[in-house]
């Protein structure tokens, strides 16, 4: 764990220069005792271990922060909230260096989303509550100002600051959260926006001519009708990443966000929404081509208006799987060629695959009480052979297995 005092002596010419020699080394947990032994011999214990953690979480920074993650601090419970940047960029990408324009960081942690602001608007404040995150953050955003309060109490701005402002609020969403709350030892993840750490009815009581909120993802979507607005739910490469509630605008409906990033960092991004009051799509057997839709098309209800952008019908009313005659490129949807379906049953799957020589699967379930795993297991398939995927679901409301080539 770092404190401040540590923070503050590996920003020293002793600290960076300590810093700098290992982001050469060998940093992983099997060469921990020999390098820790080494450290110690022309450092204290602590701060060998601080920096130690730190280069680590460099590393696993790069994930979200790219190269600035090597001049980054972080603590580690810190970077698993922080905001991936491609997500950040989307999110906040209207903003421009207006002079009149500035934004608000409320619950900034150690200033990852302040630094995509930073980037893109004309003047950021972030605030929080904990000293060593916001001492963090300082360092890892120079070009913003912060300042540390609670954000459960009244904040400290004037009129004309709120006329102006565009606040971003991110609550603590974890019973020993930093933005408000009294802290204490447990740490569990809350579900309830009531139960968010300050509780998302704090922003009732904010004059900002815009809030936008991150929520978790999977927030119960009946408590978030009181508050109007707009929802967006915003998915990268695939896996659904967070929430973003927009109060102010006069904006509504709930929009899926796509965001996809190639090897070569190019990022492409889509975005999905409920234009015009469609018919509901027909359910059918399994056609040519089976659809899955992206998780955050998925989580804003919009299966059934992809389907009809598809020409698509459902399998099932209850399961987001879409399947058509044709196959349309789409980044709202992975699509794999339909070999075969058949209802559940495992012996005649056996069967199946033996005749055709498969010995590698790839096992996808929507609706099926039975895993992945447990299939696997049950089929008893050779070492070597031909692959396919192997859905298990539900087709017009009876099990159902739908054979698919490889993509």
């Amino acid at each position: 764990m770092i404190s401040l005092d540590m923070l503050i002596a590996l920003q020293s010419p002793a600290g960076v220069a300590l810093l700098a020699e290992l982001a050469t080394a060998d940093v992983s947990d099997a060469n921990t005792l020999r390098l820790l032994s080494e450290l110690r011999k022309h450092h204290p214990v602590d701060i060998a271990a601080a920096a130690l953690e730190t280069t680590r979480l460099r590393l696993k920074g790069r994930e979200k922060f790219g190269a600035a993650a090597e001049r980054m601090f972080f603590t580690r419970e810190a970077l698993e909230q922080a905001t991936d940047s491609r997500v950040s960029r989307e999110r906040f990408g209207w903003l421009s260096h207006d002079d009149q324009e500035q934004i608000v960081d409320l619950g900034c942690g150690i200033g990852g989303d302040s630094w995509v602001m930073a980037q893109l608007a004309g003047h950021v404040l972030g605030i929080d509550r904990d000293p060593l995150r916001l001492a963090m953050a300082r360092v890892n955003v120079p070009a913003a100002q912060f300042m540390q309060a609670d954000l459960a109490r009244s904040l400290p701005f004037s009129a004309a600051f709120y006329d102006r402002t565009i606040a971003f609020f991110d609550p603590a969403r974890r019973t020993s959260g930093r933005s408000g709350g009294s802290g204490g030892q447990s740490d569990r993840r809350v579900f309830s926006v009531k139960d968010y750490v300050p509780s998302l009815d704090v922003v009732r009581g904010w004059p900002f001519r815009r809030i936008l909120v991150k929520l978790s993802p999977g927030v119960d979507l009946a408590e978030l009708d009181a508050y109007g607005g707009a929802l967006d739910f915003i998915s990268l490469n695939g896996d659904l990443k967070e929430a973003t509630l927009s109060l102010g605008m006069g904006e509504t409906g709930r929009h899926a966000i796509v965001i996809r990033s190639s090897a070569d960092s190019t990022v492409s991004v889509t975005r999905f929404s409920r234009t015009l009051v469609a018919p509901d799509p027909p359910v059918s057997e399994p056609r040519g081509y089976l659809y899955e839709p992206d998780a955050a098309v998925i989580r804003a209800g919009l299966v059934q208006d992809l389907a009809i952008s598809l020409d698509a019908s459902l399998i099932d009313p209850t399961i987001a799987y879409l399947t058509a005659d044709t196959q349309i490129a789409t980044p709202l949807a992975r699509s794999w060629t339909i070999e075969a379906w058949l209802p559940f049953n495992l012996k005649k799957l056996r069967a199946y695959l033996r005749e055709r020589n498969v010995g590698r699967v790839t096992v996808k379930k929507r609706g099926s009480p039975l895993t992945p795993e447990e299939l696997i297991a049950k089929l008893h398939l050779p070492n070597d052979g031909d692959e396919r995927v192997i859905v298990l679901t539900r087709v017009r409301g009876n099990p159902a297995i739908i054979i698919c080539q490889p993509l």
